[in-house]
């Protein structure tokens, strides 16, 4: 919905544009209406006009006067003369002062009126996008990630996929889970392996217009086609070009888990953990490159849910006793359910994948962390839940001790601020959700939600608040320029920098300048 304010002193032209904006077909709503300059500045301290029309002649106050304040107020809004005669001066007053456009009071028609509105809204949708640097300057690939990991955390992600022609993601799509048999070797073979499958593969799916692909944990990754353009036919067959491929180039073997249409990415990683668990639980059976289907499954058993993924990130931090109590407590639970021994085995294997990337992250020796044992194999030996129990605690122990030789330090401060203190001491470099998980040993989705949770705050707006402020101590100091402050502050756009201070404080910097010389005279 789109807001716009009508200025006029005569109150006729005021019902006659009322009645000529087509407001509901155009999506927009009339918030405020004044007879005067003077009225409409004081209006705009209470609302949020996107447009403004306003007549130029008016007195006390003229519209070239009030274009002046609406552009020093907001440059955002989108202002419109309104001229009851062909004064060229009027005009060209009121386009110098920030006016977008015109109209002579005369000659406007209600379809003139409103073909003016609906560019001015494609305008406001233009520089929507162009204001989202901090999305659309990153890879795709951590945009697919934040979409996976935290779909209802992304602010205008309909402009962001649009802009990033990924709008297709809203509509049915079907997720592949593909793996492969590296996935249970040693983790540097696994990266190894990675980059020259990533590449083989995206060679072979290059020509599809509307897919993605992304790493999902060492060794396994998932790729997305859109439904409307392959049908699971289709992608059947692409996927024994990319298992025949992969062979025949580096022997390679791959399997894959192929989910049935569904619709749009609100549901995309319930549909990965679904065919993740397939995947693993085929694994566990012998399967060697195969291709199965996840049809019919509706909920992903045996998969961690969230509340578990909160606490394992959380468990390193724990004493000894406390890591028991939750390993009892978890397959206490796990018992109660009475799940069938491939259920258990991927329940297993999620654990230690997820403490496997801690590993990768930590930089911590793998054979050390489990006694030189393959954590895959030996889970074939485990007889009952509390063999696998054991080995997890004797894990997660290792994992403390190797740790605490690094010089890690276990603080009572919570995940939220721990990240708090690391923001306040990096805030000079680019800090992202990601690059500030890994340093805090958690994954990027619990973070996100345990900041947003704890504080109240999104974590990428803290970020934000937390540069603004050391840029306006920067601003006061009078050292530096404004450009120089933005890359002081890790931000090389100063396009974006001047939208951030402005979000932040509701003043440009160089009008907060200006305000500062004014005290100080």
């Amino acid at each position: 919905m789109y807001n716009i304010m009508l200025v006029d002193d005569d109150p006729i032209v005021l019902v006659e544009l009322k009645k000529m904006i087509e407001w509901d077909v155009l999506g927009c709503e009339l918030i405020a209406e004044a007879g005067s300059g003077k009225s409409a500045v004081e209006l705009l301290k209470e609302c949020k006009p996107d447009i403004i029309f306003t007549d130029i002649s008016m007195p006390n106050m003229t519209g070239v006067e009030l274009i002046n304040y609406i552009n020093e107020f907001d440059s955002n809004i989108k202002v419109v003369a309104l001229s009851a005669y062909e004064d060229f001066n009027y005009v060209r007053g009121s386009l110098k002062n920030g006016a977008k456009d015109y109209l002579l009071k005369h000659q406007i028609t209600k379809e003139s009126i409103n073909d003016l509105i609906k560019a001015m809204i494609q305008e406001i949708g233009e520089e929507k996008i162009e204001k989202l640097p901090s999305f659309t300057e990153e890879s795709k690939g951590d945009l697919l990630y934040k979409i996976v990991y935290e779909y209802t955390d992304i602010e205008n992600l309909d402009e962001i996929l649009k802009n990033m022609k990924l709008s297709w993601l809203y509509e049915d799509m079907i997720v592949v889970i593909g793996g492969t048999d590296c996935y249970f070797g040693e983790l540097h073979d696994i990266k190894t392996d990675e980059l020259t499958m990533r590449m083989l593969i995206e060679e072979t799916i290059k020509y599809y217009r509307d897919y993605f692909m992304m790493p999902l944990e060492p060794g396994i990754f998932v790729m997305a086609f859109s439904a409307r353009e392959k049908s699971r036919k289709d992608i059947d067959e692409v996927i024994m070009q990319i298992q025949s491929t992969l062979f025949r180039f580096c022997g390679l073997e791959l399997s894959f888990v192929v989910s049935d249409p569904f619709e749009g990415i609100k549901h995309i990683r319930k549909q990965i953990q679904i065919d993740k668990a397939v995947l693993l639980e085929n694994y566990f059976q012998g399967g060697k490159k195969f291709i199965v289907h996840s049809e019919g499954i509706e909920e992903p058993a045996g998969v961690l849910d969230d509340e578990n993924i909160n606490q394992l990130n959380e468990i390193l931090y724990l004493k000894e006793h406390n890591i028991n109590e939750y390993f009892d407590y978890f397959f206490t639970d796990v018992i109660k359910r009475h799940l069938p021994r491939e259920r258990i085995q991927v329940l297993y294997m999620e654990i230690i994948m997820f403490l496997k990337r801690k590993i990768i992250n930590m930089h911590l020796d793998e054979k050390i962390i489990f006694n030189k044992e393959q954590p895959y194999e030996i889970c074939i030996s485990f007889s009952t839940c509390e063999d696998i129990k054991k080995y997890l605690i004797n894990v997660c122990i290792n994992m403390q001790k190797e740790l605490k030789k690094s010089g890690f330090s276990f603080s009572k401060y919570s995940i939220s601020e721990k990240a708090i203190k690391y923001i306040e001491i990096n805030y000079k470099e680019k800090i992202t959700l990601r690059k500030l998980a890994d340093a805090l040993l958690v994954s990027a989705a619990y973070l996100s939600r345990t900041f947003k949770k704890s504080t109240g705050v999104n974590l990428v707006t803290y970020i934000n608040q937390i540069k603004m402020k050391h840029a306006r101590e920067m601003i006061l100091q009078g050292n530096l320029t404004l450009q120089e402050i933005a890359d002081e502050i890790g931000i090389q756009n100063y396009n974006y920098f001047y939208i951030l201070f402005k979000e932040v404080y509701g003043i440009s910097p160089s009008d907060y300048i200006k305000s500062i010389d004014i005290e100080r005279k």
